[in-house]
């Protein structure tokens, strides 16, 4: 079943889908009429993407005002400046692993897309 005419677009408005909880009058009217086609004996299935989950978490912060705890930045210039920080070598390469994962997962989805 085809709901749009343009890939993000909603009823086929041409305006993308809002990624905040505000939905505007013309999304929700749009859901009602998706909602409605579909009727009572038909069903649908949505799968997003794992990318769609994280822009959308990082929107939910940004939205926030919060993009990092002011008190936990304080704390680490602190033990910097007194020469206490502690590196964690092991928590290091750990995170450097995954970030290397992650990017060749997400390089080989492309290739295979």
């Amino acid at each position: 079943m085809k709901i749009g005419k343009t890939p993000g677009s909603v009823g086929g408005t041409g305006t993308p889908a809002s990624a905040g909880s505000g939905a505007s009058p013309r999304t929700s009217a749009s859901s009602e009429r998706l909602a409605s086609s579909v009727g009572t004996t038909g069903s649908a299935t949505v799968t997003l993407s794992p990318q769609l989950s994280q822009l959308q978490g990082a929107l939910a912060l940004a939205g926030s005002g919060e993009v990092f705890d002011a008190k936990q930045v304080a704390s680490i210039k602190q033990a910097i400046t007194n020469g206490q920080f502690q590196v964690n070598p092991e928590k290091v390469a750990d995170g450097l692993l995954k970030s290397v994962h992650e990017m060749l997962a997400s390089r080989q989805q492309r290739q295979n897309a």
